[in-house]
């Protein structure tokens, strides 16, 4: 049997009632098609022909309409044309490309005697009511709205190289109905080509610790993991041409205002560097030259050449980088409320005392008391100089504040600087913090020191509250 379903479709709003002043419009039966968005696809491919942003094929666009009912059954015809082309394009100002390879697969569209819209026959399973298990289905017949229907075919037709495509269906005829100026419509595409992008960065940091154990010799040989990375996974294999070139030391360093070195000796190892099919990365090798120059402050710079040998549909996203090789920063990092993973709390001991010079009161204050434990709490005001002597020289690698709540903390610990002798100072700069009630603060290295002191911020959150802090805590890693 054959039973009447509701179909709703959005369209937007269409008047198609202005067709021909000469005539009464209400006296016609227009046949027309409603217009989709204007833009109604964008699509990306890859040079293996894959799409990466897809559209439906075949793609579902409109019904044909009627502005009355029909008087009888009627078969309405639509089709492409080309010729169409040139006038959307001289009336739009556009230029658009017509999109070759396509088809209408349901060129004739019935409407039904009595209806307004175009509609099929299709055969559907339900659930048969008459099964006690549930389990059965029936084939019933419905009435569906009947859409144009367009095949791009292979889809080649979207990678001609162009990037604005147009496909105009147009109904050619109205099976004794008025064909409306409304009937013709017009699909918009832009196709755009995607290259596999093969980055590197353009500065690769390789820093050297000097008091770590055989670091004169431990980056000789070097390997830079993922150097390359890939923006998907590669269709084909990719060779990259990678050559040292000092020449380009000169005019870096006038570009950044840098002092960096050419590293005689220094070589790479692999000089064609291959990313398999399927691979998203590859690692580069270097060999280094003499480097121990970085424990007295020089640093070092390899640029490096890349020229892209072979890879369908790869491009390099840059023909020049960069390797630094420097001694390791003295840099401080600061994260709050969880203790990172790694260090081990030096305990206290009875050697450890603490000061802080009050800027206000012109004066030192005795604050061993926080380093003790967290029952006790001392108030800190901007500009407060406090100095830690642990007692003997210890190797730290984190330390940290616990202040008395979230609010009473400090916006910054400025001018970080750690001693053995309590004459000499090495600079760890400053970090910022806030308002969080416990802070871990990192060397960027191990510091080996005894002394430690550093300045205080303004309060986090009001300098009406102030700054309290309970306890101070060192760890090792």
């Amino acid at each position: 049997m054959i039973a009447a379903a509701a179909i709703a479709v959005s369209a937007p709003t269409f008047t198609a009632c202005s067709d021909n002043d000469a005539v009464d419009p209400y006296s016609l039966n227009y046949c027309y098609v409603y217009q989709p968005s204007s833009t109604y696809a964008q699509l990306e491919y890859k040079a293996n022909g894959e799409f990466l942003v897809d559209i439906a094929n075949p793609l579902q666009v409109m019904p044909v309409r009627l502005t009355k009912p029909a008087p009888r059954d009627l078969n309405i015809t639509v089709a492409i044309d080309e010729s169409l082309v040139a006038e959307y394009n001289e009336a739009n100002g556009t230029d658009y490309k017509f999109l070759t390879g396509c088809s209408i697969l349901n060129p004739t569209l019935k409407i039904n005697a009595g209806e307004y819209v175009s509609t099929k026959t299709v055969t559907e399973s339900v659930p048969d009511p008459d099964d006690e298990t549930g389990e059965g289905v029936l084939d019933e017949q419905f009435l569906r709205y009947d859409s144009i229907t367009v095949s791009f075919g292979d889809m080649m037709g979207f990678q001609t190289g162009e990037q604005d495509y147009i496909l105009p269906v147009v109904i050619t005829n109205g099976d004794g109905t008025t064909i409306s100026k409304s009937s013709r419509i017009f699909l918009t595409f832009s196709s755009t080509y995607k290259s596999n992008k093969v980055t590197a960065d353009y500065v690769t940091y390789v820093s050297i610790d000097p008091d770590e154990n055989g670091w004169e010799t431990a980056f000789t040989n070097l390997t830079l993991p993922g150097f390359f990375t890939t923006q998907w996974a590669a269709d084909d294999p990719i060779s990259i041409s990678v050559q040292l070139d000092n020449s380009l030391i000169a005019g870096y360093n006038e570009e950044n205002e840098t002092e960096f070195l050419a590293l005689n000796g220094s070589s790479v190892k692999t000089t064609t560097v291959n990313i398999a099919k399927g691979a998203q990365s590859a690692d580069l090798q270097l060999t280094l030259g003499n480097y121990t120059g970085v424990a007295t402050g020089s640093e070092y710079l390899l640029p490096l050449k890349l020229s892209l040998l072979d890879g369908k549909g790869a491009e390099l996203d840059g023909e020049t980088v960069f390797v630094s090789v420097t001694n390791v920063p003295n840099e401080l990092t600061a994260v709050a409320s969880y203790q990172p993973a790694g260090f081990t709390l030096i305990p206290y001991e009875s050697s450890w005392t603490g000061n802080n010079y009050s800027l206000s009161a012109d004066e030192d204050e005795n604050m061993t008391q926080i380093l003790v434990n967290s029952d006790n709490y001392h108030g800190f005001e901007p500009g407060d100089v406090s100095t830690v002597d642990l007692g003997s020289t210890k190797t730290v690698g984190m330390f940290s504040f616990m202040f008395y709540y979230w609010y009473y903390s400090t916006t910054e610990i400025e001018n970080v600087q750690t001693s053995t002798d309590g004459n000499k100072w090495t600079d760890w700069g400053s970090v910022e913090l806030g308002q969080e009630q416990y802070w871990y603060i990192t060397f960027s290295k191990p510091a080996k020191f005894r002394y430690i002191r550093w300045v205080w911020g303004d309060a986090a959150y009001s300098s009406y509250y102030g700054t309290f802090a309970r306890h101070i805590s060192f760890y090792s890693k």
